[in-house]
């Protein structure tokens, strides 16, 4: 007769099997006789964002039979050895590089002598790269213009973490090269030597976030809308005047003499007492550029004045137009006819010279200045001398 064990019967001959046997077998390969050794872990651990990398800086551990380190991060994937007998002046520094610009964790183990590692240091950056770089607003370029060989560029004022701008230019024999000119933070205007007038140029700005391990330069230059502009050659250039509005003896021609600052070398408006209250008084010019050569694009103009004193300094509210047909200085209607004014002038009675920049560039032959009132009770207009600036659109690459 076969005798069937019941349930608990079975449970009971377990339960004496288990008795039988040693209690710690069951842990035992776990347990490190004299207890598990942990090296310090590493100290102040820091990390600074760089470009596409991050850097890391720890102190040197004390205990002399720490020899190593390994660094992992992006969940284990990525790893570096660290031999601290590299590090003999008590400072650790590593960079990591070829990082995407997205947040890392970094941890930090130490390794004895024996083997044994310590606990993790654990820090989380950044690196820094274009999608930083987007959120920083870069200069614009106000003006330019040639002084000379020097090419003079103002730009606006830096943002906050801008820390200079670089520039590339075409030097005297026509090569693109970075100048060694870099633009501080706290300037609006830079002079750059040796340039060749009439080329565009380029510049990028660097910037420097706190903490940062490296100054992020845009590695896109912008190029300029324009040429340099530079003084242009007037010789052949003509020009005529509203009816019965020249001084004799101070005929048109003298404000392109190069004379600057002699009396006898200037326009001055009519002293007739029948027309010298008399307004608009318009001088038009015309660039004399021959037939199917191309013209020059124009950007502004110096307007010279009395040198030495200002109660003698006229100009007050002018306009200036530019483009490819003719104004004719005695239009009733020029308001309408000459259409939108390129530039709209105040000129102060304290500056000898006003530079007056177009609102944007214009290929002209012709262009007209409109005088519509004067600081004088006479009704006077003295025009020293004018210098326009501009340059060939074919000369700009």
């Amino acid at each position: 007769m076969k005798k069937i064990l019941s349930i608990s019967a079975l449970a009971a001959i377990a339960a004496a099997l288990v008795s039988c046997y040693p209690q710690d077998e069951i842990y035992k390969e776990y347990v490190v006789v004299g207890g598990l050794t942990y090296p310090a872990k590493s100290l102040n651990l820091k990390s600074s964002p760089g470009l596409n990398r991050v850097v890391l800086s720890w102190d040197l551990p004390m205990d002399p039979s720490i020899r190593t380190a390994k660094i992992f991060w992006d969940n284990y994937v990525g790893s570096m050895d660290v031999d601290y007998a590299q590090f003999p002046k008590g400072h650790v520094e590593i960079s990591i590089g070829d990082l995407e610009e997205r947040s890392y964790t970094f941890d930090v183990v130490n390794y004895d002598d024996k083997g044994n590692k310590s606990l993790a240091a654990e820090i989380t950056s950044r690196p820094l790269g274009s999608s930083w770089l987007v959120t920083h607003s870069e200069r614009k370029v106000t003006s330019c213009y040639m002084d000379g060989d020097d090419a003079v560029i103002n730009l606006s004022r830096a943002t906050d973490e801008m820390i200079g701008t670089k520039f590339k230019v075409y030097d005297l024999g026509g090569n693109l090269v970075e100048s060694s000119v870099i633009l501080k933070p706290e300037e609006n205007s830079v002079r750059i030597p040796g340039v060749k007038k009439g080329k565009k140029f380029f510049y990028t700005s660097g910037y420097y976030e706190k903490n940062a391990a490296d100054t992020i330069w845009n590695s896109s230059w912008n190029k300029s809308a324009i040429g340099i502009p530079y003084p242009l050659p007037t010789s052949s250039w003509t020009g005529t005047v509203t009816a019965e509005q020249t001084r004799s003896g101070y005929g048109i021609e003298k404000v392109f003499d190069g004379s600057l600052d002699d009396s006898a070398n200037r326009w001055f408006s009519s002293s007739n007492t029948t027309y010298r209250n008399k307004f608009p008084k318009i001088l038009s010019f015309d660039t004399a550029v021959p037939e199917g050569q191309e013209c020059y694009t124009l950007v502004g103009f110096d307007l010279y004045q009395h040198p030495t004193t200002a109660t003698y300094r006229y100009m007050r509210d002018v306009y200036i137009y530019a483009g490819m047909s003719a104004f004719d200085p005695d239009d009733s209607d020029y308001a309408n006819t000459f259409g939108e004014p390129d530039a709209i002038l105040s000129v102060p009675q304290t500056e000898q010279v006003y530079t007056s920049w177009l609102k944007d560039p214009v290929q002209a032959r012709y262009f007209a200045i409109a005088f519509k009132n004067s600081r004088s009770s006479y009704g006077y207009i003295d025009l020293w001398e004018l210098v326009p600036y501009g340059f060939l659109e074919s000369e700009t690459e």
